[in-house]
């Protein structure tokens, strides 16, 4: 039995995976368009939109929710009352 060359075994005790590899063609802007896509798609509870943001921009679910979790945060961020301290 052959096995598909995805793991890589160095030694018995020690089995490496491959490294993760940043698409060029997933730019910052588009990045940042899956995210707001699956921003809004949650907003609105939009059934089975994530998967089709997924398809679209042929990558897996995993990478839309990998974009939308720091998006989410920093909307958070901006648009949360200041919490400055009166003295």
């Amino acid at each position: 039995m052959v096995l598909p060359n995805i793991l890589k075994f160095d030694n018995f005790n020690n089995i490496s995976t491959p490294k993760f590899h940043r698409r060029k063609d997933l730019t910052a802007e588009r990045r940042f368009q899956i995210a707001s896509l699956a921003y809004d798609a949650q907003l609105s509870q939009d059934y089975g939109a994530i998967t089709d943001i997924a398809k679209k921009f042929n990558v897996c679910r995993d990478t839309v929710y990998n974009f939308l979790k720091p998006f989410k945060k920093s909307m958070i961020q901006i648009f949360s009352p200041s919490q400055k301290k009166r003295a």
